[in-house]
């Protein structure tokens, strides 16, 4: 692999199965799970033209140059936790 921090799909959601897996084996065991957005661009949701912009998935080398040049106009909002 190139990028060795990058987690394929499937990846992740075998990681989330094994975690409802193991919340169901231990019921007592509080899994909590942060949502996370990350949205780059000067004001993001709220660009002009679109009622609603669309929203795209970027792939690592996106995430690289959004981060490079959108760095100080990024907004990342980390959700309420969620009990599993």
């Amino acid at each position: 692999r190139v990028f060795t921090y990058y987690t394929p799909k499937e990846e992740s959601i075998k990681l989330f199965h094994d975690y409802l897996d193991l919340h169901r084996s231990n019921p007592n065991l509080d899994v909590q799970m942060v949502p996370v957005s990350v949205m780059f661009g000067r004001a993001p949701g709220r660009e002009k033209g679109e009622v609603n912009p669309p929203l795209r998935m970027l792939n690592g080398v996106q995430k690289f140059f959004a981060v490079l040049w959108l760095g100080r106009d990024s907004f990342v909002r980390f959700s309420p936790s969620v009990s599993l």
